[in-house]
């Protein structure tokens, strides 16, 4: 799905915070430090990453 995503021009732009938490040696994996110790959800910093992702710019808010 993430890679439909990034290659589709369905969208006029979207964040991809799964490539912000990603593990680079093992890209369905959180990365280890951002990871809250059970695989599957984020820690403190994991959150502010994926909050870091997100371009602010580009909402029309």
């Amino acid at each position: 799905m993430n890679d439909w995503i990034r290659t589709t021009d369905t969208f006029d732009a979207f964040f991809d915070v799964a490539r912000a938490v990603e593990n680079p040696e093992a890209p369905d994996y959180i990365l280890p430090a951002l990871d809250s110790g059970d695989g599957m959800h984020l820690n403190d910093r994991g959150a502010q990453a994926m909050a870091n992702a997100v371009d602010l710019e580009t909402l029309d808010l």
